[in-house]
């Protein structure tokens, strides 16, 4: 019995830190997620492959790509032994492809190919067609030029999303969901799709990484260079889409075919004061404010 309440207690121990480390680590407080984490780490029972592959994003977060990066490589290589040990191949392969990110980006090339070969083994046998073809892409880029810091993070970001969208008629990447979007641009970009007559579509929240998002890649959902929320139609990104009028965005979603609500978006344009009582249900004032700003914009 006292053995039983002491893992439970262990748990508890390692859970807080943990918790705190990867809410840091999503507000972009990468010093305060580091010490939270590790923290986490020397707790009982705190060695998991969650709270390593964190610690890597962290540490690589901080360092920015630049001097002081390859502190998080330890921490890919011992979330791949947790993953290897438990015989979760799965987490394994995701691990994998985050690790060989990494090295890729440090000009580690052969060993990186050695992470990603095995992350796309890995995928194939499980018979994630994502995984493997984002994979595949990484291994196009390993052993060429280096390309800059932004050029690596907007066409690698551009490979996952594409194999992510593939064969789907829409798919939006944004932080938080539309029923609960986590900044103001996602906010706008809700408000834009309902105007629209868009009730629903395939989110992915690249705030929670997981089935959606690869493990270890959630580095490059925080970048500078890369501007979210991003809408794709039939595994294409849509360009400009928050500028464009809710008739022209309704015509795209239409033809992508996305389910629309039967309403006349040329009313909302024209009377953007009282189209927004439409979808602004449930929303805090200052939110039904943002609409009526962005309707009239």
């Amino acid at each position: 019995k006292r053995f039983f309440v002491r893992r439970v207690d262990d748990s508890f121990m390692m859970e807080e830190p943990l918790e705190k480390g990867r809410n840091c680590l999503r507000a972009g407080d990468h010093a305060a997620a580091i010490l939270h984490l590790e923290e986490a780490l020397r707790s009982p029972c705190g060695d998991s492959v969650d709270v390593r592959l964190l610690l890597a994003e962290a540490l690589w977060q901080q360092a920015q790509g630049g001097p002081g990066s390859e502190k998080a490589l330890p921490h890919y290589e011992a979330a791949l032994s947790l993953a290897q040990s438990v015989g979760d191949s799965s987490k394994e392969g995701m691990v994998s492809i985050g690790y060989g990110f990494a090295l890729m980006q440090l000009g580690q090339a052969d060993a990186a190919r050695k992470q990603l070969m095995k992350a796309r083994a890995l995928a194939e046998n499980e018979g994630n067609r994502q995984l493997v073809a984002f994979a595949d892409h990484l291994l196009l880029q390993v052993g060429a030029l280096a390309p800059t810091s932004e050029e690596a993070v907007r066409e690698t970001w551009a490979s996952f999303a594409h194999s992510a969208t593939a064969g789907k008629p829409a798919v939006i990447f944004m932080r938080g969901t539309l029923a609960t979007p986590a900044d103001r641009s996602s906010l706008e970009a809700a408000t834009r799709l309902m105007a629209a007559g868009c009730r629903h579509l395939e989110v992915v929240d690249v705030c929670a990484p997981g089935a959606n998002v690869p493990d270890g890649l959630s580095n490059l959902s925080n970048s500078a260079h890369l501007t979210l929320p991003q809408l794709y139609l039939s595994g294409t990104a849509l360009e400009g889409w928050l500028d464009l009028p809710a008739s022209e965005l309704r015509e795209a979603l239409f033809s992508a075919g996305v389910s629309l609500d039967d309403k006349s978006t040329e009313a909302e344009e024209t009377q953007p004061c009282h189209g927004t009582a439409a979808f602004s249900a449930g929303l805090q004032p200052w939110e039904v404010a943002l609409v009526e700003l962005i309707s009239q914009s």
